[in-house]
């Protein structure tokens, strides 16, 4: 009876999910911070984090997983850019 009362009960599984979702959305999130501004990273991924961070529907989602605000995180990331990445892109048009 003694070890019974000595064993520890995990939590329920509601307990740490939610805490598990938030730890990956911000380390989420963070990647793309690192994967936008990491000198000799690859242009394409630079390019698609940046994306990522000025505004786009999956970035609204991981902050709302994350506790962040995403207009904060979005001008957090256009604060660093320098000012020609700032302006929109062209489309490319396919040959």
């Amino acid at each position: 009876m003694a070890l019974a009362q000595a064993t520890p009960v995990p939590p329920a599984p509601d307990a740490w999910v939610p805490d598990a979702c938030r730890r990956l959305a911000a380390r989420v999130i963070d990647q793309a911070f690192r994967d936008a501004f990491r000198p000799g990273g690859l242009a394409a991924n630079r390019e698609s984090a940046r994306d990522f961070l000025v505004g786009s529907a999956m970035l609204h989602y991981w902050c709302d997983l994350a506790g962040l605000d995403h207009r904060r995180v979005t001008a957090y990331a256009l604060s660093l850019l320098p000012e020609r990445a700032r302006l929109p892109r062209r489309p490319r048009l396919r040959a």
